[in-house]
């Protein structure tokens, strides 16, 4: 089940029209609540992680739409740590670019920062971010410093500071 999927269900169920998680900008006192009672609520099929396994994504735990919607975010944020540290390995890396539909989701946004502070975590509005990755490995030139900041609007987030 897709991400796309997972919201249609939760517009449903809160009574929003889809698209309404685009509005939904980062709140850190609910993150810090949900982060206290860490659990899991949303079932991921297909995606095989160390994570505990429930039988049915649990809405009815979310009094609100922003509420269910930051904890998704945060479950889909413990697998994308997942998946990046395994593929930095040990290397030496120092960025991490983001481009895509996740570069306007705020909550999305404000974790990756949150989570991956020791990077320079940048992102960018450019469509084309994967096909430019592919050129960049397989080609010999050289690629100035500045060229991605002039060419793709790149923007170095900031990681958050939270109030404890």
């Amino acid at each position: 089940m897709n991400t796309k999927f997972r919201l249609k269900k939760l517009c449903a169920h809160y009574g929003k029209e889809y698209g309404y998680h685009r509005e939904v900008q980062f709140d850190q006192d609910l993150y810090l609540r949900l982060m206290k009672h860490k659990a899991v609520y949303f079932r991921f099929e297909g995606i095989i992680l160390k994570r505990k396994m429930i039988s049915a994504t649990d809405l009815n735990s979310f009094i609100t739409f922003e509420e269910a919607y930051h904890q998704l975010m945060i479950e889909l944020m413990d697998l994308q740590i997942h998946t990046i540290k395994n593929a930095i390995g040990n290397s030496e890396i120092e960025n991490i670019y983001i481009d895509g539909g996740f570069t306007d989701n705020d909550v999305f946004m404000k974790l990756m920062s949150h989570h991956f502070q020791h990077y320079n975590v940048m992102s960018t509005h450019s469509p084309l971010g994967s096909a430019l990755g592919a050129a960049m490995v397989i080609s010999n030139k050289k690629i100035d410093e500045t060229f991605l900041q002039q060419h793709y609007q790149m923007k170095v987030l900031q990681p958050l500071i939270l109030n404890l």
